[in-house]
């Protein structure tokens, strides 16, 4: 095979993905979501790209070789959408989740399936069954279809995100560019059905790839955007954002009581307010100059402080008071209770009862 500007693409694609994959070990961990969505996105399209060069040669050379692409292109789009999420996301939760790459399992499973088809009952007919066009632009047409909606969810967050993330702007202009030439490539081969666009007409979509994955490996993955959540939880005077997760926060409180649940937690309560820990730990720190725990006890003492004022102690125990406002001991209770007002619970009923 001689080395020509399809091959020199391909071998440059995949040395650098491989790099890319590399350095995603030693990416800082504010980081490691993002990159990690990025550097599988970079390498799988060299994968499908690899599919155009690769998988016809070994077909034909070897017969146990019974696919007709690496099935990575229904990853693409959902890895889009998890690099957006994981920028300009807040709740700083895991992005890369099964639900979204679905599609890609689905794939690979089909394409098992074939290949073990074709092997055992087909091997015959391999080659019609492999390369037919009917079936490779059904694939291609549905793949176009889902890899849009993802990255039509991608812009969507983008766009949304803070407008000092500039670098972006571009990215995501290459990125609707190629898949603009894609959607027009994939329509003007399947005017010429059942013939085939030859493969020079792929040469601007493919230099524009390999331009995109240096570009974002080299930007990107060694020259990292923080994400939005940390920039929100990194502001120290507290910023309209924090303002923002103060009020939220103090009406999960006030007036959905969240601070009964005996479970109760940090990360339970920034999930709520699609916010990350980090932020949510800023905002007890700037803006009720307390820690979490002391934060939420005080809610459950001054809870339990109401019910002993109504006389609720003559029906029901402490312990029960207690346990309903969401404290998990008597113990705790009598703690939180007395650096809260400097007396024992049976102290404070005593001083408060009406003779």
């Amino acid at each position: 095979m001689d080395l020509g500007i399809v091959e020199i693409i391909l071998m440059t694609s995949l040395v650098n993905s491989m790099f890319f994959l590399i350095l995603i070990y030693v990416s800082p961990k504010r980081y490691n979501q993002a990159n990690r969505a990025l550097t599988f996105f970079i390498f799988l399209t060299s994968l499908n790209f690899a599919s155009w060069i690769l998988i016809p040669y070994l077909a034909y050379d070897y017969d146990w070789f019974c696919i007709d692409r690496f099935p990575v292109v229904y990853f693409l789009g959902p890895l889009i959408y998890a690099f957006s999420q994981a920028l300009f996301g807040t709740n700083g939760k895991q992005v890369i989740k099964h639900k979204h790459l679905i599609g890609g399992y689905l794939d690979i499973l089909l394409t098992m399936i074939l290949w073990g088809y074709i092997y055992f009952f087909a091997i015959d007919d391999k080659f019609e069954i492999l390369f037919d066009p009917l079936t490779l632009h059904i694939y291609e047409g549905i793949a176009i279809f889902y890899n849009g909606f993802y990255l039509y969810r991608a812009i969507r967050i983008a766009l949304n995100g803070p407008s000092n993330l500039s670098r972006l702007v571009h990215v995501f202009v290459i990125i609707v560019i190629i898949f603009l030439l894609w959607i027009g490539l994939f329509l003007a081969d399947v005017s010429v059905y059942p013939a085939q666009l030859p493969d020079t007409a792929f040469y601007p979509l493919w230099l524009l790839m390999l331009y995109l994955n240096l570009y974002l490996g080299y930007h990107f993955i060694m020259h990292p955007i923080k994400p939005i959540a940390y920039m929100i939880a990194d502001k120290k005077p507290p910023s309209v954002r924090t303002t923002d997760l103060a009020a939220h926060l103090e009406n999960l409180m006030e007036e959905e009581k969240l601070f009964k649940k005996p479970d109760l937690s940090l990360a339970v309560i920034a999930g709520q307010m699609n916010a990350s820990t980090h932020a949510l730990t800023l905002v007890l720190k700037e803006h009720f100059k307390c820690s979490y725990y002391d934060f939420v006890n005080d809610y459950r003492v001054a809870d339990t402080i109401e019910r002993f004022k109504m006389g609720d102690d003559r029906q029901y125990t402490i312990k029960t008071i207690a346990e309903e406002a969401g404290f998990r001991s008597k113990t705790t209770f009598i703690k939180a209770f007395r650096k809260k007002t400097g007396m024992l619970p049976k102290e404070f009923i005593s001083s408060v009862r009406v003779p």
